[in-house]
């Protein structure tokens, strides 16, 4: 998503367009990119780059799609990978998240799997798309600081409430705290203060009957996901929709299972 933010484009010399037109690369400004950026969001941006550039050549009908980092399902949390935030979630949830890089103004925006999956299914079909770029988000995703409270409050964990420099985080995790807290070092590039304009691919969002569910419930269910299944490790042992994080006697505890049918209930 962070190719259609036009301050992203700026400083390696790019002026980004409000449509699907190419941009010109001058000598030495990919590997400016990808000095400063890392292999992976530069190659996203080189990608964009690459396709803008072979549809114009070739007169290719062109529709682009940049959905924020995806969480799992609006309705049950679900979601079958462990990247993106389930770093933040297991971080927070081993007590390893002491402090909040960057600024009180710097978000990661997100968006659920069942919401980008039907967008990307429905809007292709829908011809004003074409020859356009949208970009799928939750407007209502909070700043990071604020996920990350809400997040460890979720779970149980004592929130960060200190800012660190990016920059310092970043030296950090590259001198091998990314080992300790499962973050890398480039992940920190997409947290940033930028605004995205979502106008359009709302627009096509409702023609074609698509809402949006409530993102913070999402982001406790996704929540409730990686801790059932360990972060990717194993399998969950329970149905979807029968686990959850809750208060029981003044304490947050991860209750699995259907407790008025169990005949056993098991302590960890």
């Amino acid at each position: 998503y962070m190719v259609a933010a036009a301050e992203r484009w700026a400083p390696f010399g790019f002026t980004k367009p409000d449509d699907i037109s190419p941009m010109a690369v001058q000598p030495g400004q990919l590997k400016k990119m990808y000095k400063e950026l890392g292999a992976y969001e530069a190659s996203k941006l080189e990608a964009d780059l690459l396709t803008r550039d072979f549809c114009h050549t070739h007169k290719m009908p062109l529709t682009i799609i940049n959905p924020a980092t995806v969480i799992g399902s609006a309705a049950t949390g679900e979601l079958d990978q462990d990247q993106g935030l389930s770093a933040i979630v297991q971080a927070i949830w081993r007590n390893m998240f002491t402090a909040v890089p960057g600024t009180k103004q710097d978000w990661i925006p997100l968006t659920t799997i069942d919401y980008v999956s039907e967008f990307l299914t429905k809007a292709p079909f829908i011809p004003e798309t074409i020859n356009r770029e949208f970009t799928l988000l939750d407007e209502a995703t909070p700043r990071f600081s604020e996920l990350a409270a809400m997040i460890a409050r979720h779970l149980g964990r004592k929130a960060p409430t200190k800012h660190m420099p990016k920059s310092l985080m970043k030296f950090l995790l590259n001198a091998g705290m990314s080992k300790l807290t499962g973050t890398s070092a480039e992940s920190l590039s997409f947290l940033a203060p930028y605004y995205f304009d979502t106008g359009p691919a709302n627009q096509i969002a409702q023609k074609i009957g698509l809402k949006k569910g409530n993102i913070l419930e999402a982001i406790r269910k996704t929540s409730d996901q990686f801790a059932a299944n360990h972060f990717g490790k194993t399998k969950s042992p329970f149905k979807s929709g029968t686990f959850r994080y809750q208060e029981i006697a003044g304490s947050r505890t991860f209750i699995g299972g259907n407790s008025k049918s169990a005949n056993h209930v098991h302590f960890q």
